[in-house]
Order: C-alpha cells, then sequence, then structure tokens
C-alpha cells in the first residue's frame, strides 16, 4: 500500500502507451448519492468514480477495463474516530485523517492527500496534483465487506482480559450473584462441580453449604449463560446444567479442550486438537481450524489468537470468517493474554521464560517487546491494570518488564479473576491443591472455602 500512488503512475502511463489513451472529456456516473438524507463524511462509502493524471482523465470504464471493478480500485470508509480504510488497488489498508467532507487530510506513510466534497462527488488530490473523483454510496462495497482486517479491532477492556485470563487458567471458576460455581474442596483436579454460595461479614466472605451440581469430576471451561451451566467435564464431554443442578445434559462426547463460547456457538479443540463448533445444542458441528492448535481464543468478532503446533508453537491469527492467517510471533510461545491493545505472552525459545507483549493495534507492524527477566514460571494472568504471577507477585502493568521470578517451588496462584472477587489456590509439592480461597477486591478479605 505504501507504494500505490506510484504503481498507479506506472501502469496507466503503460496503458495509454500501449492503448493510446486520450482525454475523455466526460465522465461516467455509477452509484448516484442518496439524496434523501444528508450526507456525511462517515456515512456511508466512497468508490472511484473517474480519476486524472498526467493531464489524462480515465473514465469509469476505462478504470475498469484496466483494473477490474471499482471497489477493488479505490473504497474508502471513514469513521467518526478520524480512521479511515478500505481497499486500495485490491490491497487493504488503514489510515488517519483530519477534517471534515468538505475539506479534509489523509495521512498516508508517504504523503498526505488532500480531500474536498463539492457537486454530491468526493476529489482526492494527490501531491504530484494527480485526482481521484468517488461517488457516494451507502451499500457496503463488496471489496470492503470481503476484508478480513474490517472486523480486526483487538482493543480489550478489563473485564475481557479478566475473561482470557480465567480461560488461560482453565476457566475452573464463575462467580456470580453471591454463588461461586466451580471445583469443590479436593486434592489436585479431582472434585465436583459445585455451587457454593457466599456472602460478606465484615471485610470477609462467609460460605453457605455448598449444592453439588456435578459429582462426576473436574469442571473446566465454565460459562454461565443466563441461569445455565456450559462446561468441559473431565476433558471428555461438554454439557450444560442448570444452576439449580437440574437439567444436565451432554452435547458432546469425545476428548476436547479449550471451550469458548462466541456469538451463540460453542467453540473447542476436539480429540485432534483441531478447532470446531456446534451450536448451543450441540449440533451443527463445524470445522474452524483443520490443524493442531492450542489456546484459540477469539480477540475480535472473528479474529482468535492460537499457538501453531507445527509451526514451532509460535503464535498465529486466524480470521474464522475468510480464512486470513497471519503468523504474529516465531518463537516458542504460551499463554497469550490480550490487555488493552496489547498480546501479553511467554517466549520460552531459549530454554528460558521471557514475558513479552506485542501492540496489535497494527496488523502492518505487529511491534514487539520483550522483558530481559527470566520466570521460572509460565503461570500468569491480568485484572487490566495488574499482572499476577506465581507465589503472590503481583505488580501494576506498567513494570511488567521488572519481575524475575526464580522460584523452585510452585506454591501459589490466582485462577480467577473478577471485578469483584478473585480465587487464588495453594499447592503442595506434588503441585495439589491443598487451599482455595476467595478474596473480596473491595475489602481485601480472603477466606479459605471448601
Amino acid at each position: 500500500m505504501k507504494k500505490w500512488i506510484n504503481v498507479i503512475l506506472a501502469m496507466m502511463m503503460t496503458v495509454c502507451l500501449l492503448a493510446g489513451c486520450t482525454n475523455s472529456g466526460g465522465t461516467e456516473k455509477t452509484n448516484e448519492p442518496a439524496v434523501e438524507e444528508a450526507i456525511t463524511l462517515h456515512s456511508g462509502y466512497w468508490v472511484i468514480e473517474t480519476m486524472t493524471m498526467e493531464g489524462t482523465e480515465f473514465t469509469s470504464k476505462e478504470i475498469e477495463d484496466i483494473y477490474g471493478k471499482l471497489d477493488t480500485v479505490m473504497a474508502l470508509k471513514f469513521s467518526k474516530e478520524g480512521k479511515v480504510s478500505g481497499v486500495l488497488f485490491a490491497d487493504n489498508f488503514e489510515a488517519t485523517y483530519t477534517g471534515t467532507l468538505e475539506k479534509f487530510e489523509i495521512q498516508l506513510p508517504d504523503e498526505t492527500l488532500k480531500g474536498s466534497y463539492s457537486e454530491e462527488k468526493m476529489t482526492i488530490t494527490l501531491q504530484d496534483g494527480s485526482k481521484m473523483v468517488l461517488a457516494y454510496q451507502k451499500e457496503m462495497p463488496q471489496s470492503i465487506a470481503s476484508n478480513p482486517w474490517s472486523s480486526y479491532e483487538p482493543e480489550f477492556t478489563a473485564e475481557q482480559t479478566r475473561a482470557m485470563s480465567n480461560f488461560i487458567m482453565y476457566g475452573r471458576y464463575w462467580v456470580e450473584d453471591d454463588v461461586i460455581y466451580g471445583l469443590t474442596h479436593s486434592a489436585g483436579l479431582q472434585g465436583a462441580l459445585a455451587a457454593t454460595p457466599f456472602y460478606m461479614k465484615g471485610d470477609f466472605p462467609q460460605f453457605k453449604e455448598a449444592k453439588i451440581l456435578d459429582d462426576r469430576g473436574a469442571a473446566t471451561y465454565l460459562n454461565k449463560v443466563g441461569d445455565v451451566l456450559y462446561y468441559v467435564m473431565n476433558g471428555e464431554e461438554i454439557c450444560r446444567i442448570n444452576t439449580d443442578g437440574s437439567g444436565l445434559k451432554t452435547l458432546y462426547k469425545g476428548t476436547c479442550d479449550y471451550m469458548q463460547i462466541h456469538n451463540d456457538r460453542i467453540y473447542f479443540t476436539d480429540e485432534n486438537y483441531h478447532f470446531v463448533s456446534t451450536d448451543m445444542e450441540g449440533k451443527d458441528l463445524k470445522k474452524v481450524v483443520d490443524k493442531e492448535i492450542y489456546y484459540p481464543y477469539f480477540i475480535s468478532s472473528d479474529w482468535i489468537v492460537f499457538q501453531d503446533d507445527a509451526d514451532s508453537e509460535s503464535l498465529h491469527l486466524y480470521n474464522t470468517t475468510f480464512g486470513e492467517e497471519v503468523n504474529i510471533t516465531y518463537v516458542k510461545s504460551f499463554s497469550p493474554i490480550m490487555n488493552g491493545k496489547y498480546l501479553y505472552y511467554i517466549d520460552a525459545s531459549d530454554g528460558d521464560n521471557y514475558l513479552c507483549r506485542i501492540d496489535m493495534s497494527d496488523p502492518d507492524k505487529f511491534l514487539c517487546e520483550r522483558s530481559e527477566k527470566t520466570l521460572s514460571f509460565t503461570d500468569y494472568v491480568i485484572d487490566g491494570e495488574d499482572i499476577y504471577f506465581a507465589n503472590d507477585t503481583c505488580v501494576s502493568l506498567e513494570k511488567w518488564q521488572d519481575v524475575e521470578l526464580t522460584d523452585e517451588v510452585f506454591e501459589e496462584m490466582e485462577v480467577y479473576l473478577s471485578e469483584d472477587y478473585n480465587i487464588y489456590h495453594k499447592y503442595d509439592a506434588d503441585a495439589l491443591i491443598i487451599g482455595k480461597y476467595l478474596i473480596s477486591n473491595t475489602e481485601s478479605g480472603a477466606t479459605s472455602f471448601k
């Protein structure tokens, strides 16, 4: 995209020499603008109609004869947030702009384009004097609709970051309406799915009697939709059950992992660690990513991040609608967690563990930063402001590069985060759970529960 202007000039001049183009002396009208309501810069879409270069005007037909459909040559969408995106000569792009419909500027990496509007047409002028005339239309051009990056908006709120952190910690709990849904007290992960009511007494949570919902083993990747819990049981099936313990149903039978509910579908990895999905009844099984992957998680409406096992265990982005795939790390990478515009992960490429982050806001760059401090464990979670490591180590995200862990024994870890409550586990030397604690984030009191 950075050199598209030069490409236009070169190709147009070549066509003129070969075909004997002359000044057309007229324009063809396509995509007539809507007249029933006022047109604004960001109210619709803009598609190229004619252009003039080196004194030669090219009509819509001439542009189509040379390049194909007009909306693949130039189609623009302006947002209220100062962004302009679309397609330039079959290349998807995004840039910034300032100004209004009557007068604006688009800032590209190599130059600034000047824009104006009159007589229901937009004119964009290049620095060399070339002009492009665009027509307004309400309907989204196919080139923009089929752009896999049009839905790429990875900017996580604190709530989304906590949800992804809980996912990385196997989704063993869900706290809502003063009830803990999740693992009962047991050694390791052997136990049952229970609902444990609690209330606050001063600074500390107090617990009522737990109700066993499913006593067949450990539930992971808990999701609560209304009064229904969805979860993976023992890594062998996907189930749902009402929060009162009724209506237990198996939705999927077979080895499964990494379950997430997204846009009214259940996504998970199957026995081959291929990413698949079903509807909320466990039907309509579809393949999403047909290869072995780990940590698959939606970071936008149809973009997931995952670790590609065959590609040196590096991290990839994948668009589940169009199949677009991008490698974003080139080393062994674990535990990806989004926060704001950054994707944090562990780099374990040289035998040590380093915390890294990638600026995900610009897909053309994916700039990476790496801490030079080593970590003895790869477990961590983020709550939007702080980052928690093993053994009660917590720092603000501003100091993420300063943490160095040299512990040899894994003793304690935050395993669930929410706005009001956190849950952490204590472990023995064999990594078996010896204590579970609910802590109030508003009162800072922690109490052990069964």
